[in-house]
């Protein structure tokens, strides 16, 4: 349900969203290709500088939209954000190099925590929630211009989720509220929804997953940074013994992913994780089971969605940890887990394709960028989990290992849409 306070705060409507429009390539170099193919074949001379013409312009034009440390007006479609250590780095296909835009290296003992890392749709503009000693900020980087701009807004409570826009960013958080941190000024402007939620960002907007209680089902709703909101579609209610805990939308929010399962312990006392995928508005949400053996107990870690539509999905099996005696040996030290990336094709075929993985995501172009390691668990005396990464977590690209220069803990590329614009 959409509320409407007071003051400054803008009413969610539940009228339809404006279109979006794509950024399309440049009609120019398009009309000089057809111009050179054209080029009769007795005026070789012709052909020949045509052709060196159209290639040094077609340099020009990557060269103008890349951000490899030129002063390109946007990100490269081929531009990996990577969280390592206490900073975000860009990596380049360019240059095949990695540069830190930020934060400034920490002047404490305990290192910043780096959350909900973000592109803006047009590649322009970066976001993440850093929380430090001092407080927590959402920090917003301009890559435009010779050098990285930056902008920062104090919080009280870090938000769960980003979504990046040319007026700034939103924020959304578990308690239902999304508030937008506008470029110009310092006075924060509240998009008010009702009851808790889950956002689960997009380009421009979130889906919000709530619920009244555990018999309900799960309503997910698409509200836009433009204050405009309407019901997407349904999922089944939870139980006592499986709740949703982990979300995933595609670039434009016409796709949505949930996974559902036992998490009061890794090894539950319920079903192992289940995964829903909605294609459309108002589609009934589809089970999707993983490939597995009978005694398989997978649980799910991570979820996004690929510029192709693809959703890529890290399992864990958890069956070995949760078998006697090595259940009882975890309390004591560490269980390596097995780890597998699936991926889900639009068309809903289901394929393993890395092992070892612990975060995923293909590009634009299909380059599949993972942190690449292996994960375990430990139990405590009450049996309560605690995840660590064993290894040296390192950033692969198509199964070839980038130098980034500290320990890689989330990545995103930059969208197809920051392109030559």
């Amino acid at each position: 349900m959409i509320a409407e306070q007071s003051g400054a705060v803008t009413r969610l409507s539940e009228t339809a969203g404006r279109p979006l429009a794509l950024i399309g390539g440049p009609a120019a170099l398009r009309a000089r290709r057809y111009a050179v193919a054209a080029a009769p074949a007795r005026y070789p001379t012709v052909r020949a500088v045509l052709t060196v013409v159209l290639v040094l312009l077609a340099a020009g034009c990557r060269f103008a939209g890349g951000a490899s440390g030129g002063s390109g007006s946007s990100a490269s479609h081929d531009t990996l954000a990577v969280v390592a250590g206490s900073g975000v780095y860009l990596w380049s296909a360019d240059t095949g190099r990695a540069r830190r835009i930020g934060p400034p290296p920490p002047q404490s003992e305990t290192a910043p925590r780096l959350s909900a890392l973000t592109w803006s749709a047009d590649g322009r503009k970066i976001a993440w929630v850093l929380t430090a000693d001092r407080g927590t900020q959402i920090v917003e980087v301009r890559l435009t211009g010779a050098k990285p701009q930056s902008k920062a807004w104090p919080v009280d409570l870090a938000p769960d989720a980003l979504v990046v826009d040319g007026k700034g960013v939103v924020g959304a958080g578990s308690d239902g509220h999304l508030t937008r941190y506008p470029l110009e000024g310092s006075v924060s402007q509240s998009l008010i929804t009702t009851g808790a939620a889950t956002p689960v960002p997009f380009a421009r907007g979130f889906l919000l997953a709530h619920y009244e209680d555990s018999t309900s089902p799960v309503t997910i709703d698409r509200t836009g940074i433009d204050g405009l909101a309407r019901p997407f579609t349904q999922l089944p209610a939870t139980t006592s013994m499986s709740a949703y805990s982990a979300y995933a939308a595609a670039a434009q929010g016409e796709r949505l992913a949930a996974e559902r399962g036992d998490h009061t312990d890794v090894c539950g006392i319920g079903p192992p994780s289940v995964l829903y995928t909605v294609a459309k508005k108002d589609q009934a949400p589809l089970r999707r089971p993983l490939p597995g053996g009978i005694r398989t107990l997978w649980r799910l870690r991570d979820l996004v969605y690929s510029a192709n539509g693809t959703l890529d999905v890290v399992g864990f099996d958890t069956g070995p940890v949760c078998r006697t005696p090595a259940r009882d040996a975890a309390v004591h030290s560490p269980v390596k887990l097995p780890s597998t990336l699936f991926e889900l094709s639009p068309h809903g075929r289901i394929s393993a394709v890395a092992q070892h993985v612990v975060s995923a995501q293909r590009g634009p172009h299909g380059q599949l960028a993972t942190i690449s390691g292996d994960m375990a668990y430990t139990l405590d005396q009450g049996g309560n989990p605690a995840t660590t990464t064993v290894g040296v977590a390192r950033v692969e690209i198509d199964h070839k290992r980038v130098t980034i220069p500290a320990a890689p803990t989330a990545l995103r590329w930059a969208p197809e849409q920051g392109t030559m614009s």
